[in-house]
Formats: C-alpha cells, sequence, structure tokens
C-alpha cells in the first residue's frame, strides 16, 4: 500500500510539471494604424489621416466604412469623417485621433461616420451658432443662425481680422474647453505688414517685417536659459533690439 501511494504521489507531481512547463500564448497585439480585417482590440472606432471611418467591430476586426458609397445613397457627396460621443451624439473630433487607449469603456467608446454634404451643407443639424467642426487642416465648418452648416477657409477668417492675421490651420480642441467647438489658429507670425523699420514683441517672440511679411527674429527662449519658475519674454527696458529677460510665471 505505501509503494502505491508513493508512485501516485511521483505521478501527480510529474504531470503537475509537466503541465507547468507548458508555455501560455503570447496576447495578440492590436494592430495599429487600422487594417481591414485585422484584429483591433478594444479601440474605438476612429477616423484616419484621409478622413477615412475605421470601425472595431464586436468579434473584433478593423472595417473600413466605404463612404463613397453610403453618401453617393443619399444623394450627396463624401467631405470627410466625423467621431460622435455615443451617449450624446456630440461633435467629438473630426480629425485623427490618436492610438487607441486601450481600457475603452464600452459605453464611452465614440463611434466614427461618414460626413456626407450638399450644396455646401452638411447632412446633420448644428446646435448653435457655437458650435463649429474641422472640415481639414485648413477649413472649418461652423454653425449659423439657422442651425446649418457653413464652410469657411481659415485662410479667410484670419486674413479678414482687424489687423490680419496669418492662419495656423483648424484646431479640433478649439479655443476653449469645449471639444465640441473647434476653431481656425490665428498668428501674427506669416501676417501681412508694410512696416519694415520696426520691431515687435507677441508672446516672448520678437517680429520683423521682412518683405511684407511678418517673420520671426528671435525666440526669447533660445536666448535666455530661465528655471521652471520662469518664463522667457522680451526686454523692453533694454536699449539692444530683440532683448529678452526672464521673468515670474
Amino acid at each position: 500500500m505505501l509503494v502505491r501511494v508513493v508512485f501516485v504521489s511521483a505521478l501527480v507531481v510529474a504531470i503537475s510539471a509537466c503541465r507547468g512547463s507548458e508555455a501560455s500564448p503570447d496576447p495578440i497585439d492590436p494592430v495599429w494604424p487600422p487594417q481591414e480585417a485585422e484584429y483591433c482590440g478594444d479601440a474605438p472606432d476612429v477616423c484616419d489621416a484621409n478622413g477615412r471611418p475605421w470601425l472595431c467591430g464586436a468579434r473584433p476586426l478593423w472595417r473600413l466604412v466605404d463612404c463613397d458609397e453610403y453618401c453617393g445613397s443619399r444623394g450627396m457627396e463624401f467631405i470627410g469623417c466625423l467621431v460622435e460621443e455615443n451617449a450624446s451624439r456630440r461633435l467629438r473630433a473630426p480629425t485623427p485621433l490618436e492610438v487607441p487607449y486601450r481600457d475603452a469603456v464600452e459605453s464611452r467608446v465614440p463611434a466614427a461616420r461618414c460626413l456626407c454634404g450638399s450644396d455646401d451643407a452638411l447632412d446633420i443639424e448644428c446646435s448653435g451658432p457655437e458650435a463649429s467642426v474641422c472640415a481639414d487642416r485648413n477649413n472649418l465648418w461652423s454653425c449659423d443662425d439657422s442651425l446649418h452648416w457653413r464652410f469657411e477657409s481659415c485662410e479667410a477668417l484670419c486674413a479678414n481680422l482687424d489687423p490680419p492675421l496669418a492662419s495656423t490651420g483648424c484646431d479640433p480642441s478649439g479655443a476653449s474647453n469645449d471639444p465640441r467647438i473647434a476653431a481656425c489658429g490665428c498668428s501674427v507670425i506669416g501676417a501681412p505688414c508694410e512696416d519694415e523699420e520696426e520691431i515687435w514683441c507677441q508672446e516672448g517672440t520678437w517680429l520683423s517685417c521682412e518683405e511684407g511679411v511678418m517673420t520671426v527674429q528671435v525666440y526669447c527662449s533660445d536666448v535666455v536659459a530661465c528655471t521652471n519658475q520662469e518664463v522667457a519674454v522680451c526686454d523692453h527696458r533694454s536699449p539692444n533690439d530683440a532683448a529678452c529677460m526672464c521673468t515670474q510665471k
């Protein structure tokens, strides 16, 4: 009886050792950027750099939406990609998202969709004059008083300011804390100018007018070394042109 018990115990130990030596399969990494029918894990639906919607299905595999066919079936043209919040259906981001986060909560995962248009209008009603969304990197869809989308050029919007400024493109994050509002960025750098005798300071940057265009002369952050509690600014008290100094944040 004793011999049998020892044998069974040895057999159990041997089986356990064999099972422990088996290599567990490596986890499958989601494919990024999206590729048709490839594993997407728990990634949210996204718009790619070409303005095309990629959906991460329940399987879960990447699927590219044919927006030309989708919009054409509705008598409209494909003009871009839009990402909406499933819960509120509010505009979230019209341009490419970053690498998908892995801890996405299903109820909060945004859904990408085709943005269709006809006669310079989008196929969805907007929420009011405060709403806007980037059509692409250089143009904006803004909401008018009649709750219809209006296509506008960022370059033209900035140029029509007084004084006129240069466009830095459409920023999906916008100028406010509301993610629904996108805005054209305008800058004095690259703006038209006439007086080539003077220099100007704009947020720690010395500018001069060269050949009719505002051009950077000196970035103060490049010429003075400031501490983490300081910021480089233009020193208007110095008799020297384009002088810089550090000041407390």
